[in-house]
C-alpha cells in the first residue's frame, strides 16, 4: 500500500541566513509537527565556486501530509486558491504528485504566496498516493475558494 509523503526543499546560499531559510520552511508546518521534523542537508557549489546548501524536510503519512496540504491553502489569498486550481493540470504529474512553489520571502513572516518565476522559492513536492486524496483536494479548493468570496 503506497502513502502519500511530501519533500520541502530550498537552497541556502552563502549569502543566506541558514536559520532563516529553516524559519521559513518550518512556517509551512503545523507546531505539533515542527518539533519533530529531520532536516537533511547536502552541499553543492555554485558556478563561480560559492557554497550552497539544499535543505530537505520529508514527511509521510496520508493523514499527515493531507493535513500539511489543507493547512497551507488555508493560508492563502482567494486569488492565490483559485491560481492554484486554473493552474492544476501543470503542477499535477502522472503520477499523482503534486508542485508547489512558495516564495521564502513570504513564508519567512507566516504567509503563502505562489512564486513562479523567482529563485528565492522553497519548492514542496506532495505525492498523494491515491486519486480519492486529489478528488478531496480539488473539492476542498472549490469550496474554499466559494467561502472565502
Amino acid at each position: 500500500m503506497t502513502t502519500a509523503f511530501m519533500v520541502i526543499e530550498s537552497y541556502c546560499h552563502a549569502t543566506e541566513d541558514e536559520k532563516r531559510v529553516l524559519h521559513a520552511m518550518l512556517n509551512i508546518l503545523p507546531d505539533d509537527v515542527k518539533q519533530d521534523v529531520r532536516v537533511e542537508e547536502s552541499l553543492l557549489e555554485g558556478h563561480y565556486g560559492n557554497p550552497i546548501k539544499i535543505l530537505r524536510i520529508t514527511l509521510y503519512g496520508d493523514d499527515m501530509v493531507i493535513g500539511i496540504l489543507k493547512g497551507i491553502i488555508s493560508l492563502m489569498e482567494t486569488s492565490e486558491i483559485k491560481y492554484l486550481l486554473d493552474t492544476m493540470d501543470l503542477r499535477l504529474d502522472k503520477n499523482l504528485n503534486l508542485y508547489l512553489r512558495i516564495d521564502k520571502n513570504e513564508a519567512y513572516i507566516g504567509k503563502i504566496k505562489i512564486n513562479e518565476h523567482g529563485d528565492d522559492i522553497i519548492k514542496i513536492r506532495f505525492s498523494l498516493s491515491k486519486r480519492k486524496i486529489l478528488r478531496d483536494l480539488l473539492e476542498y479548493l472549490k469550496r474554499l475558494t466559494n467561502e472565502k468570496h
